[in-house]
């Protein structure tokens, strides 16, 4: 079910009045860390459209445009547990309920109605410590989040979520596929950045389109070359290691051809400087490692053009470890 205007605004001012009602300045707060919806940037023009400018409004408002302020940039500061998607992982997590039930209850108002970017940023963001405890519960923790965003029903507000919620699940998929091969958190992630990329397109963000397709790049070369060098051997280390996948992963060829295509549309749409150096690094990286995995030697003119083009984006001071990768990588044929 999504929303009217006239049934989102009257979703957001019960939320809005109810804070208002909880009392002190630390009940307040505790019910906005209960229901994250308000720490979204885009409830503000809506609230104010619908209250006016009393101070007791106009108080309120500035501080939970600080509350959004100041989590954006420390995160890591935010104080996980009280929001509505935590509620449900902890009855997960306790076997009260099985994850098909989870996603169910993410997908009810009471959940998908409460979301906003910074507390999907927050706890994605937390999540990606725990890939070393707990990678499958973790992965269905993000899978759930992803869910419960696609089913929110505000939809001036959804867009943003979701953008940010495809930014966190990459992120924590790029480091489970790292610990373990899983076909289907490839494929959900690839989907996600692929439909990211499209949005960023169509609103005119080119450098944001280049920013999802390089995350997408990275984690599809990473899921197949991080654990193994790029040697004679490579094929047959990487085909043990697919061999363990959850779920089946595509072939290590589609999969580099994924990493090559992503990467070489990326790097026009990428900020010069070290975003673009980067990009370019992975897709050097890449090339080199499809041609162990074919088989075939590389063109060393376009290696050679690639390398140099990467090392004039790259900071000496601030690029080291993708200098001396560079480095490394074209002293196998120079």
């Amino acid at each position: 079910m999504k929303f009217n205007e006239t049934d989102e605004k009257n979703w957001i001012c019960s939320h809005f009045d109810k804070m208002l009602l909880a009392g002190s300045e630390l009940d307040q707060d505790e019910y906005i860390f209960k229901h994250p919806l308000l720490l979204s940037i885009g409830v503000i023009p809506i609230i104010t459209a619908a209250k006016g400018n009393d101070l007791k409004v106009t108080r309120a408002i500035t501080h939970l445009d600080e509350i959004r302020k100041h989590y954006w940039v420390n995160f890591h500061e935010y104080p996980i547990g009280k929001g509505p998607l935590e509620k449900i992982l902890d009855s997960m997590r306790n076997g009260s309920i099985q994850p098909n039930e989870a996603i169910e209850q993410a997908r009810k108002i009471e959940c998908s109605g409460l979301l906003s970017p910074l507390y999907i940023k927050a706890i994605m963001q937390n999540w990606v410590e725990e890939l070393n405890n707990d990678i499958t519960f973790t992965m269905q923790a993000a899978e759930i989040a992803v869910e419960a965003v696609i089913a929110m029903p505000l939809q001036s507000l959804s867009l943003h979520v979701m953008m940010q919620s495809t930014e966190g699940f990459i992120r924590l998929a790029h480091g489970s596929l790292l610990r373990r091969p899983d076909g289907k958190v490839y494929a959900r992630a690839i989907n996600l950045g692929q439909w990211s990329a499209k949005v960023a397109e169509n609103s005119g963000n080119l450098p944001l389109k280049g920013e999802f397709l390089h995350n997408i790049g990275t984690l599809s070369l990473d899921a197949y070359a991080a654990n193994f060098g790029p040697s004679p051997e490579f094929l047959e280390n990487i085909n043990l290691w697919l061999g363990r996948a959850v779920n089946p992963m595509p072939q290590t060829s589609e999969g580099l051809a994924n990493a090559r295509v992503f990467l070489s549309n990326a790097v026009a749409l990428r900020d010069a400087g070290s975003e673009r150096g980067k990009t370019i690094k992975a897709l050097l990286e890449t090339i080199i490692y499809e041609a162990f995995t074919l088989g075939k030697n590389p063109d060393i003119n376009y290696l050679s053009s690639l390398s140099e083009e990467a090392l004039a984006h790259l900071d000496p001071q601030l690029d080291g470890s993708h200098i001396t990768r560079i480095n490394d990588l074209m002293g196998i044929y120079i």
